[in-house]
């Protein structure tokens, strides 16, 4: 008899976390990230970028630069809220304020960014960083979601040679 007990009660808490979890997956948001052509004062309103960020870091604040503009589109099924962001290097660990708090599904934002790194000696350099996108659903589970971004450092210039963006991951209450 209290085995079957046992049995009953297990099923049922097992049928609860399956069923939050097919709600939660219902809801998840998903963004979708693609570097554009930086998007000028008529088109916005300041001139300024919404973010800086740091490649390498210079010693003598001999930098090589570039700007562009970071179009996030939000293609999953739920609102993304409280979105934060986290810059990441080899050398830093940043945490970056986004010019939005909400991505409804299927909206899109577009932001401009400046990126600086240390001039090259002679030829150029590759370098990697990761935009780590932190952002809750509408039922309040978090997720991380990261941009990883390949860069070469030329002596004028710095050019973004490829980048990817990984699934969401769940990020469990402890």
């Amino acid at each position: 008899g209290f085995i079957s007990l046992v049995g009953v009660a297990w099923t049922i808490k097992d049928g609860k976390r399956q069923e939050a979890e097919s709600r939660r997956l219902e809801k998840i948001p998903y963004f979708q990230a693609t570097f554009e052509d930086w998007i000028v004062k008529d088109k916005r309103e300041s001139g300024l970028p919404e973010m800086w960020i740091n490649i390498t870091k210079s010693q003598d604040n001999r930098e090589a630069t570039f700007g562009k503009s970071l179009k996030i589109a939000n293609i999953g099924l739920g609102m993304a809220t409280d979105i934060k962001c986290i810059w990441k290097t080899a050398e830093t660990n940043e945490s970056k304020t986004l010019p939005i708090s909400i991505l409804k599904c299927e909206d899109v934002y577009s932001f401009n960014i400046i990126g600086t790194a240390m001039l090259p000696d002679e030829n150029s350099y590759p370098s990697k960083g990761s935009l780590i996108f932190i952002y809750k659903d509408l039922l309040g589970n978090q997720y991380n979601q990261t941009l990883n971004i390949s860069f070469e450092i030329h002596r004028n210039y710095v050019t973004v040679i490829s980048y990817d963006m990984e699934a969401p991951t769940h990020i469990e209450k402890i």
